[in-house]
């Protein structure tokens, strides 16, 4: 399966793998509206963050997955990078024991406008056709830090929807944008 042909309709939306190296302005527009709308009055839309968050979806080694509706108006998104990257990029502030592993990819962000949030099963749908694409292409592993507050339930969800191996690492004490919270870190095998 090639990874940019992957589409899959779900309950009206399609979701849609975009090509490598190739999103159009509008596309990225659409994905910061959302990013914007998530993080509303948050550190995340400061103009650096805004502007890292954009050179992330613009990285040639990103994989985009978007989650379309019926009138082609993008209502979420999942962006993944190479685990060297992730690496290069949060090892020094953020977790100093991430490592760059050999064919895993980093789960960085997955938004869904607030119009569209409501529906979880939207942001599953979105994990399981990146993951079936990535092992297609040849990728092992897929990596996050997700909130503790929600991990063990969400790792639930992944474990019956996206693969049964599935594995806290280890805690994480970040400091994600200005705000202290507790991450786990987390690898699941594709």
């Amino acid at each position: 399966m090639n990874i940019e042909n992957e589409k899959i309709e779900y309950n009206g939306m399609r979701i849609e793998a975009l090509v490598k190296g190739q999103v159009l302005d509008e596309t990225v527009d659409e994905l910061m509206d959302i990013h914007s709308l998530v993080y509303k009055g948050s550190a995340n839309l400061e103009k650096e963050n805004l502007k890292l968050h954009e050179e992330d979806i613009r990285y040639n080694d990103s994989e985009i997955f978007v989650l379309r509706n019926a009138e082609n108006k993008i209502q979420g998104y999942i962006l993944l990078f190479p685990q060297k990257y992730a690496h290069d990029k949060y090892s020094k502030n953020f977790d100093e024991q991430l490592k760059d592993t050999p064919n895993t990819f980093y789960i960085d962000t997955v938004e869904m406008s607030p119009t569209e949030s409501s529906n979880p099963l939207y942001f599953v749908r979105l994990l399981e056709a990146a993951a079936r694409a990535l092992k297609s292409s040849g990728k092992i592993y897929l990596s996050m830090h997700i909130k503790s507050s929600i991990s063990d339930k969400f790792i639930d969800i992944l474990k019956k929807k996206v693969s049964p191996n599935i594995k806290k690492v280890r805690k994480v004490n970040g400091n994600w944008y200005g705000k202290p919270e507790e991450f786990d870190y987390v690898e699941i095998e594709l």
